[in-house]
């Protein structure tokens, strides 16, 4: 399909599943958009504030993830991070690339790459420390009662087996039930992100999908024994800005329906506007603000976070008219060299004296706010 790059592809009942571009074939049950289109941070584009459970599903204290390179001192990705996470909520993870948004999540699952490992720090999960839990009991987790998509569906779908096969294989292993009873439980998890329970996507294999499809795939696997928590890494980074907001929508319908727990990492603040309740900005490994989503996305407090909605277009103000598009000066630091004082100080326009000469720490400008700014202390 390389030669139809700029077509939209469904999944077709034939054995042709080129169909033609922006037309639902009968596979594919389209998805109602609702007011996620129009991603802007206007008072109606904003979800309201998080009123469910305050019971943490999730708790994060003190994490500090570090790496080894082989020369020198181990090298921290994740310095010190501390949130909460309930029911019913999503809390979205913003900042560039490099900044330990992965790391923190892949700490979470248990599942750092070689040469990674937790300084200090817990993770609860539902009261239990998963740092302290061994591989085989992780396991058993991972799956089942935490989910993580990928931002390439790639990685978690085989080439080799069908798609129904891929689906049925996850409640076997985690659910202990009979192989026709979970091909009938696949059929309904396929039904519930969009596709048709009659059509041949059950039989399809991977590469007969587009990049779109692909992720619905992956996100019915993440959701196939209904986890408490989803950590969704980028999860739609490779499609366009329609599929995009389409998906977040469709995340956002399953989250209501199974009182999902949703970590949503992103480098974009658009893909936030219609479905965060909180907003942690991370920059060089540290939570440098959290908050409301509607607040943060309103009025930005640190100057990193003030900068990275100036640069994405679709939260300029509406009379914004010919605004040039802004941009952050100069590049995310070193993580091997980290400035004395405050990583963003280099890059910030209001820096002042003691920004170079020591770390900012917490303060609390508004009640339900935390930045770490001196404009702030």
């Amino acid at each position: 399909m390389g030669g139809y790059s700029n077509k939209v592809f469904w999944l077709d009942r034939g054995h042709d599943f080129q169909c033609a571009p922006q037309q639902l074939c009968d596979d594919q049950v389209p998805v109602e958009m609702g007011s996620l289109l129009p991603a802007r941070a206007s008072q109606n584009g904003l979800p309201l504030d998080f009123r469910g459970s305050m019971d943490p599903v999730l708790k994060v204290q003190e994490l500090t993830v570090c790496y080894r390179d082989g020369v020198g001192s181990p090298i921290a990705a994740v310095n010190d991070a501390s949130f909460e996470l309930a029911a019913g909520e999503t809390v979205g993870i913003l900042g560039e690339s490099g900044c330990g948004k992965t790391s923190l999540a892949l700490a979470v699952l248990g599942l750092l790459p070689q040469g990674a490992f937790i300084r200090r720090g817990a993770v609860l999960f539902r009261g239990t420390n998963l740092l302290a839990l061994s591989e085989r009991a992780l396991q058993k987790i991972r799956g089942a009662e935490i989910a993580l998509i990928h931002q390439d569906p790639s990685l978690a779908l085989s080439p080799f087996l069908r798609v129904g096969e891929q689906i049925t294989e996850i409640l076997i292993a985690h659910r202990r039930i009979s192989s026709r009873q979970a091909r009938e439980e696949s059929k309904e998890i396929l039904a519930q992100v969009g596709f048709n329970p009659d059509g041949n996507i059950h039989q399809a294999y991977p590469h007969q999908l587009s990049g779109g499809q692909k992720q619905r795939v992956a996100i019915a696997q993440a959701m196939a024994c209904g986890p408490g928590l989803v950590i969704a890494d980028e999860p739609v980074a490779s499609l366009d800005a329609v599929l995009q907001f389409e998906f977040i929508n469709l995340l956002q319908s399953l989250q209501k329906r199974l009182n999902l727990a949703l970590m949503l990492i992103t480098h974009t603040p658009a893909i936030l506007v219609s479905i965060a309740h909180r907003i942690l900005v991370m920059y060089a490994g540290r939570i440098i603000e959290q908050g409301p989503a509607r607040e943060i996305l309103e009025a930005p407090l640190h100057p990193y976070t003030q900068g990275l909605l100036k640069c994405e277009l679709d939260l300029l103000p509406q009379d914004a008219g010919s605004w040039p598009l802004a941009s952050i000066p100069g590049e995310p630091p070193n993580p091997k060299a980290l400035p004395m004082g405050c990583a963003f100080a280099p890059r910030c326009s209001d820096r002042m004296e003691v920004c170079e000469a020591r770390a900012p720490a917490e303060s609390h400008p508004e009640k339900s706010r935390d930045v770490w700014c001196f404009k702030y202390d």
